[in-house]
């Protein structure tokens, strides 16, 4: 087992926490990064987590999330803001 596995394996345990994996936080990170800002591309996705390809990072992070219907009708009214002025 690696040590950053045995660290998390650890902490978990002791604060009585579900184990979750390395790649579990790292999709989770790549996940949040989409859902809590809509400036955020996946080219910026791209190049935070590594990827060669940007088709692998839209093919495994970029999902709809339950934010999305939210995020796409504040985006809307900016525009609607923005033509206002």
């Amino acid at each position: 087992m690696k040590q950053p596995r045995k660290w998390l394996i650890k902490i978990a345990k002791l604060a009585k926490l579900p184990i979750i994996t390395v790649h579990g936080f790292r999709h989770t990170h790549a996940t949040l990064l989409y859902d809590k800002n809509p400036y955020i591309t996946a080219k910026d996705v791209q190049k935070r987590l590594g990827h060669s390809d940007v088709s692998v990072t839209m093919n495994i992070y970029e999902h709809a999330t339950d934010n999305s219907d939210k995020k796409i009708i504040e985006a809307i009214n900016s525009f609607d803001q923005q033509n206002a002025e």
